[in-house]
């Protein structure tokens, strides 16, 4: 099921660690994936004092096979009092120690370091490099090696 199929009053009933107000395509999101998304939020705001920034959801194009496409991933930024004060290999281990999320992918060359979250049921993991060149590991300390 999709979230246009829940009104607005269920999103944020449902959803209230979400910064909703940064999705661009919450519609297009699956509710499974915001469940699991809200839960891992819940976990950063609780155990770690952070909140998020949503800086992709769900869109049509991009790579075939991504998990946007689908509305079962994110592009997102822990962070405890302004974006980039938390290290991209904290966010990282935080995301990958949650096990709420089948896919991480630490990003740590973009403007504010950050990560992609997705469900895709196959666990992988990933470090995009300086180049823009994916570097992928079917562990998460492999990953943290490549950088």
């Amino acid at each position: 099921m999709i979230a246009s199929a829940l009104t607005s009053h269920d999103h944020v009933a449902r959803w209230p660690q979400v910064r909703l107000d940064q999705f661009k395509a919450l519609g297009g999101m699956d509710v499974e994936f915001m469940d699991a998304l809200n839960r891992l939020c819940d976990i950063a705001e609780k155990r770690n004092g952070w909140t998020h920034r949503i800086n992709s959801d769900y869109r049509s194009g991009g790579r075939a096979g991504s998990m946007h496409r689908v509305g079962k991933a994110v592009d997102i930024v822990f962070y405890s009092r302004t974006p980039g004060d938390v290290d991209v290999w904290t966010q990282f281990d935080f995301a990958v120690g949650s096990r709420l999320m089948m896919r991480v992918g630490a990003y740590p060359f973009w403007n504010t370091p950050g990560l992609h979250v997705d469900t895709k049921p196959a666990r992988l993991y990933w470090l995009c490099d300086e180049t823009g060149a994916y570097r992928y590991a079917l562990e998460p300390d492999a990953v943290k090696e490549l950088a």
